[in-house]
């Protein structure tokens, strides 16, 4: 095992996502990296190192994840298996329209800026006013509405900056920040239907 690159990745994880990590599973590791994980451990912070979590066999793994959400192979109820849908034709021909992306990264662009005035502008009437005075809460609604456009804007400019992937395929990205991870199932399903017509 060449440490080295392992000691590296875990000093990054540890120096930039330490509060972004719930818990970490290790579901029915062989049993030589029991020693392995001794060795890492002792480069993690306790912290994260407390979240890390051995388990075998279902019971183990159904005090983390509930059995109806956790695939039958792992032991779980849920019969969902994982099938590959390939990429539609002319799913990624936003990508091809410089112009349009061009006018929503200038949009954005905008939006950020006036999102750093209000920002300013905002801890300004705070500091002078107090954090609940009338004057800051009126820049602060102000900075909220630039706040949503923005969060719109990233939604806008999605099909042109990202390829689609197997979840937009399967349903489970809806846009807007949504997501529904049991569409894959939906999906899936009502593929296999239309599979099981064309033949």
């Amino acid at each position: 095992m060449d440490y080295v690159p392992v000691k590296f990745l875990v000093q990054c994880f540890e120096a930039n996502y330490p509060e972004s990590l719930g818990c970490i599973l290790i579901h029915n590791a062989p049993w030589g990296f029991g020693g392995i994980y001794r060795i890492i451990e002792r480069w993690l912070d306790p912290v994260v190192a407390s979240k890390v979590h051995f388990t075998n066999g279902a019971k183990e793994i159904a005090e983390y994840i509930a059995p109806e959400q956790l695939v039958s192979d792992l032991g779980g109820t849920n019969p969902w298996e994982y099938e590959y849908v390939p990429p539609v034709d002319g799913e990624n021909d936003c990508m091809e329209d410089a112009a349009t992306r061009d006018a929503l990264m200038s949009r954005r662009k905008e939006l950020a800026a006036a999102f750093e005035d209000r920002t300013r502008e905002w801890a300004r009437v705070a500091a002078a006013s107090g954090p609940k005075a009338p004057e800051t809460a009126k820049v602060s609604a102000e900075r909220d509405a630039i706040a949503k456009q923005l969060a719109a804007n990233f939604w806008d400019l999605d099909p042109y900056l990202r390829a689609r992937s197997l979840y937009d395929r399967l349903g489970v990205f809806q846009g807007n920040g949504k997501v529904d991870w049991s569409a894959a199932k939906k999906t899936q399903d009502q593929l296999k239907a239309k599979a099981g017509g064309a033949k």
